[in-house]
Formats: C-alpha cells, structure tokens, sequence
C-alpha cells in the first residue's frame, strides 16, 4: 500500500543485512498478518520463500490508532466509501531482494521469478 516502505537494516545478532518493512495491515480477522503468512509457507516447504525473522504489530495508545472507521457511519461520512481498519505492522526478513532495475537484462529478470 502507500504507506509501506522498507529498507536494509543491520542485525548486530547475526552480522547481517537484513530486510525491514513498516506498513500499514489490514486488520480483520479473516486476513492474515504478513508474518503468519510466511510461517505458513515455511511450514509447508514452500521453496524460494524468505524466512521471517519478527513481525508484530507496533504498540500504540488508541490516539494513534487510525480513527477513520470509528466514523464510518456517521451522517456526515461518504456513504460510498467502505473504511477497512488497518494496523501498524513491522516485519523483518533475512533477505533482501534486488530493485527491478538492476538486473542486468530483461531475461535475468525472467530467470529470478
């Protein structure tokens, strides 16, 4: 989504690069964090699958929570809109992945996925 970024980060456990994502999830209870996601893939073998280090949802007082929702059937709300609420979610992973441009020509590219 729009508000998900990422970045490398250090792991002074490990002497490592890693890859760390700060989004926004959705939070319902019929969809999966990102991170239970990637257990579930481990789990079952699934090759070609990063592993995930840590995942949580980031604590927060509720007046950082998003508020939006909470108002979505108010008169003055935009009936047409369905307001989903979201969490804000970190997860970590042991790889990270190359920019879609680097790749040298497009058949490399092909090859990797």
């Amino acid at each position: 989504g729009r508000g998900t970024r990422t970045c490398p980060a250090y792991d002074p456990d490990k002497d490592r690069v890693v890859m760390f994502k700060d989004s926004w999830r959705v939070s319902l209870p019929h969809i999966l964090p990102e991170g239970e996601t990637y257990r579930r893939l481990k789990d079952a073998n699934v090759v070609n699958v990063a592993t995930c280090i840590a995942c949580h949802d980031v604590p927060s007082i509720p007046q950082q929570l998003p508020q939006s929702v909470k108002f979505a059937n108010t008169d003055w709300a935009s009936p047409h809109e369905t307001l989903i609420p979201h969490r804000h979610y970190r997860l970590v992973l042991d790889v990270v992945g190359e920019a879609l441009t680097d790749f040298p020509s497009s058949r490399r590219l092909v090859e990797a996925v």
